[in-house]
């Protein structure tokens, strides 16, 4: 009896081999059924490419001196704004703050963290901007077309999502350029500028949709000064993660105590 279901086990065995792996692949797809999508359509995120006479070609909109100046007038209030804002709180509070913790007190695994969480972040910046140029390059002649495709539930739903990684993510950055020992008014600047240009270019989004194309200028503004903040704060954090010594253990002070 025990031989008999061994026997049988193995036949059962063979015959799920033979299903799986030694079936030809043209009795698995019946006459007319649709191929594999091509490796063609990665570009548009594992969509099967549309054929060119179905694309709906978006006209380029034409540009007006009264919608220039409105474009000029929100990247000066930007600026201004943040300007503004830094002015205020470096003269009010920029020789007060003090903090009684720097990268010089840290210990060694709090500094690696840093280090790692601030690389990582970078990653996050370059596969952002590297997916906002596919976008709005390759899969679409232009950021003009992409937001002219999108839904407002998508770009709502995209607002949401960024306003609130890109503000968690520069609040930890901002966090960590805190505790290093560069100059109050540089940090106010800097962190202002950061985390600042991330609304900035959101709200470009809405106004490229919605009111011209014109105003992709203003995005360029908010990334730019998203990326080059972020940038900055970064090299200097972890610049001094890594060289910053506490004095007193170097000393010897903190052992007399």
């Amino acid at each position: 009896m025990t031989v008999r279901m061994i026997q049988l086990l193995a036949l059962l065995l063979i015959q799920i081999t033979i299903l799986a792996v030694g079936r030809p692949a043209a009795l698995e797809r019946p006459a007319g059924a649709l191929s594999e999508p091509s490796t063609a359509g990665e570009l548009e995120f594992g969509q099967v490419p549309i054929p060119e006479e179905e694309i709906v070609k978006v006209e380029a909109s034409k540009a007006s001196g009264r919608m220039w100046g409105w474009v000029v007038l929100s990247i000066a209030a930007s600026v201004g704004g943040v300007a503004g804002v830094s002015f205020v709180v470096i003269r009010r509070w920029g020789d007060r703050i003090r903090l009684p913790l720097t990268v010089a007190g840290l210990p060694g695994s709090a500094r690696v963290m840093l280090a790692l969480v601030l690389l990582i972040f970078g990653l996050v910046h370059f596969f952002g901007m590297t997916t906002a140029y596919i976008l709005s390059r390759i899969v679409n002649g232009s950021t003009e077309e992409y937001f002219f495709y999108m839904k407002i539930g998508k770009l709502a739903g995209m607002t949401h999502a960024h306003l609130f990684g890109m503000t968690v993510m520069h609040l930890v950055v901002a966090t960590a350029f805190l505790l290093t020992t560069v100059r109050e008014p540089l940090k106010v600047v800097l962190i202002a500028a950061t985390i600042a240009g991330s609304p900035i270019d959101i709200a470009s989004w809405w106004l490229i949709k919605y009111v011209s194309p014109l105003f992709e200028a203003l995005a360029y503004l908010g990334e730019t000064t998203s990326e080059v903040g972020y940038l900055t704060m970064m090299l200097i954090t972890l610049y001094q993660l890594w060289t910053a010594r506490d004095l007193r253990l170097a000393t010897g002070k903190e052992w007399k105590k």
